[in-house]
C-alpha cells in the first residue's frame, strides 16, 4: 500500500452564498491525503477550496469542521485560472500555456467559479477572458480523453459525460451571464476553446488569430460547438467549419463579423480593455436589462441543443473511431480507422 501524505490547509474565505441574502464567513481546516494514484478526470485544487470541495463547503457550512477526501499530488495544487480587478473591468486567465490552455476537468471547473466570483463583485461591470501563452485555447484536453478512454466501459460512459456536461455548462454561464463578456484572442480558438468565443458578446483578435472546429478529423463531434456556431451564424457557416475542419482568420472571421476587430499581438489586451471598460461606464441597472434582453433571445431551444450536443460528444466518444482519432492525435501519426 502506497505511503500516504497528510497535508493540512488553511484558509479564511467569505463568500455570499445568496441563500436568504446572508454572507456566510467560513474558516475551515481541511486535511487531505495525497495519493500518488489518482483519477486524472477528477482533478481538485484543495488550498483554494475549488471543485468539488467548494461544493461541499456551498452545502455543509458549519464550521469549523475537517475532512479526509481522495486528491490528486502536488500538481492538483496549482491554479490554472488567475482573476484580475482593475477598475471596473476583471480580466479571467486561462493559465496553461504548456498546453496551449487545453480545457480539463480542474480548469473548467476554476472557469466556472472565476465566472461566479467575477459575477458576485458588484465593483466590476465587465469581464475579458484570455488565455495566456501563444494560443488562446486549443480545446479539450486529448490526455483527459485518453485517460478516460482506457477505462473499462462501464467507467468511461458516464466520465464522458462529465467531461462533455461541464463544458456545456460553462457555455451555459457565459451565455446567461449578467455583464458583458469579452473575448481576446491570440493565436487558434479550436473546438471547444471556438466555443468559449461564441459564448462570449464581444471578441478581439489579433492579426495572426485563427478559429477552427477540427473534431471529426479525431473521430469526435462538437455539439456545443456545433450548437454555438449554429446559433451565431446559422446552419451554412456551421456546416463550413464543422465539416471541412478549415481554418478561420482573423480577416475571413471579422468579414463574418465573428469579431470585432483584429488587432496586433501586442495590442490585444489593451484594445480588449478599451471595449470592455466602455461598455463598464454604463449604469448597471440599464447594462443588466439589456443583457436580460439578449440571453432572453438566447430561448431554451439553444440550451437544449446544448445539452444535447454534450450528450451527443459524449456518445461518440465511447466509439473505436474516436478512441483510435485520440491515440493518433498524441502520438502524432495518421489515424487509422476500423474498418
Amino acid at each position: 500500500m502506497a505511503e500516504v501524505e497528510q497535508v493540512k490547509r488553511e484558509k479564511r474565505i467569505t463568500r455570499c452564498w445568496n441563500q436568504n441574502n446572508r454572507s456566510e464567513q467560513l474558516t475551515c481546516t481541511l486535511t487531505a491525503y495525497i495519493e500518488p494514484v489518482f483519477d486524472p478526470t477528477d482533478r481538485r485544487r484543495v488550498n483554494g477550496f475549488s471543485g468539488g470541495m467548494r461544493r461541499y463547503l456551498k452545502h455543509r457550512y458549519n464550521s469549523p469542521f475537517t475532512c479526509s477526501i481522495p486528491v490528486p499530488p502536488r500538481e492538483a495544487f496549482v491554479q490554472y485560472v488567475e482573476v484580475k480587478i482593475h477598475d471596473a473591468v476583471a480580466t479571467i486567465l486561462m493559465e496553461r500555456p504548456k498546453t496551449c490552455n487545453a480545457l480539463h476537468p480542474q480548469l473548467l471547473e476554476e472557469l466556472s467559479l472565476a465566472f461566479s466570483d467575477v459575477h458576485q463583485e458588484k465593483k466590476v461591470q465587465a469581464v475579458i477572458l484570455s488565455g495566456s501563452g501563444s494560443h488562446f485555447c486549443s480545446g479539450l484536453d486529448f490526455n483527459t480523453l485518453r485517460a478516460i478512454s482506457e477505462l473499462e466501459t462501464s467507467e468511461a460512459m458516464p466520465q464522458w459525460f462529465k467531461i462533455w456536461e461541464r463544458l456545456s455548462e460553462v457555455y451555459e454561464t457565459m451565455l446567461r451571464f449578467p455583464k458583458p463578456i469579452v473575448a481576446a484572442v491570440d493565436g487558434g480558438a479550436i473546438g471547444a476553446g471556438l466555443g468559449l468565443t461564441l459564448a462570449s458578446d464581444i471578441i478581439v483578435c489579433s492579426q495572426t488569430a485563427f478559429f477552427s472546429a477540427p473534431a471529426i478529423q479525431y473521430g469526435l463531434v462538437a455539439g456545443s460547438t456545433a450548437a454555438l456556431l449554429d446559433f451565431r451564424f446559422g446552419s451554412r457557416v456551421a456546416a463550413d467549419l464543422l465539416l471541412t475542419c478549415r481554418r478561420l482568420g482573423a480577416a475571413e472571421a471579422f468579414d463574418l463579423r465573428l469579431v470585432h476587430e483584429p488587432v496586433s499581438s501586442s495590442q490585444i489586451w489593451v484594445r480588449a480593455n478599451e471595449i470592455a471598460s466602455q461598455c463598464a461606464k454604463a449604469p448597471r441597472e440599464a447594462q443588466q436589462a439589456t443583457k436580460r434582453i439578449l440571453n432572453e433571445g438566447i430561448g431554451e431551444n439553444l440550451l437544449t441543443q446544448l445539452t444535447a450536443g454534450a450528450a451527443q460528444s459524449a456518445a461518440a466518444c465511447t466509439t473505436e473511431v474516436a478512441s483510435e482519432g485520440i491515440r493518433a492525435f498524441l502520438e502524432k501519426r495518421e489515424a487509422e480507422w476500423p474498418s
